[in-house]
């Protein structure tokens, strides 16, 4: 992964933990996860399949940026 933009930050509603928000690309082999403690899977979705992946909404910045089609394979 290369990351390629940073999205901006927050606390977890959920958990309170800090999140940095960062748009990568992915370089060679297959996007996965690095502690499946933090996230459990990774999965390729279009934009309307969304909410199915995030129930309460993605983080605003991030939801701008890919559905300004900036993000490839969306």
């Amino acid at each position: 992964m290369e990351a390629i933009k940073s999205l901006g930050g927050r606390i977890h509603p959920d958990t309170g933990r800090r999140i940095a928000h960062v748009a990568c690309r992915v370089l060679r082999g297959e996007a996965g996860t690095a502690s499946l403690r933090e996230v459990s899977a990774v999965a390729w979705v279009t934009l309307e399949q969304i909410p199915e992946y995030v129930p309460r909404g993605l983080y605003a910045p991030a939801l701008a940026y890919v559905a300004d089609g900036a993000a490839p394979g969306v």
